[in-house]
């Protein structure tokens, strides 16, 4: 299999789209356009959701393919935390926002998620042994008041082995005691605010 994909945008027939995987020959490359397609109508994603898959796609087929291990896709998984590494240590080399720079925490679990779909996507239909399972993810046992929605906590839990701390952005950011204590203790603050 070639190691050069690009995404590209298919239109159907019916007016819809969704985004799949070309190689150098423009031709669909048949694993990841049976996940995306899936992932699309089978599942309900959005267009825009199959575009960032595809984006993530390109770059784990490329990798893959670097190091012929399109070919065996259960090796490929076993190697995921190289990928894992690549995508945090290897510069963005696409023209656009953020070329040149590092990928954050953010998108390289974005990108790990993805893979791992494409990975459920390959055991359903028999691509790869269902046995991946076993290298993508580690059973644990859930912490306590880790699922306070669930009122019976599962005995055990799959969570993904290639996984990185997300940046948090969209929390807010709360003071540390000092920092109130500080802030209290500022002139005029009580007068303003409190």
């Amino acid at each position: 299999m070639p190691g050069s994909f690009q995404r590209q945008r298919v239109d159907l027939p019916s007016g819809l789209r969704y985004w799949s995987i070309v190689d150098d020959r423009f031709d669909l490359v048949p694993v990841f356009d049976g996940f995306l397609f899936e992932e699309r109508f089978a599942r309900g994603r959005s267009e825009k959701t199959t575009a960032q898959y595809a984006s993530g796609l390109v770059e784990f087929g490329g990798w893959a393919a670097d190091r012929g291990l399109l070919d065996d896709l259960l090796a490929c998984a076993r190697s995921l935390g190289l990928f894992q590494l690549h995508l945090r240590t290897t510069p963005i080399d696409r023209v656009g926002r953020g070329h040149g720079q590092a990928r954050s925490n953010d998108r390289v679990a974005d990108i790990m998620g993805c893979v791992r779909g494409f990975y459920r996507f390959g055991a359903r239909h028999g691509i790869v042994p269902s046995s991946v399972n076993e290298v993508l993810y580690e059973v644990v046992e859930p912490a306590a008041g880790a699922m306070p929605w669930l009122e019976d906590l599962p005995a055990i839990v799959a969570r993904p082995v290639h996984t990185l701390p997300r940046s948090g952005e969209s929390e807010p950011r709360t003071a540390s005691l000092d920092e109130y204590v500080a802030m209290m203790a500022a002139p005029g603050v009580c007068a303003t605010s409190c």
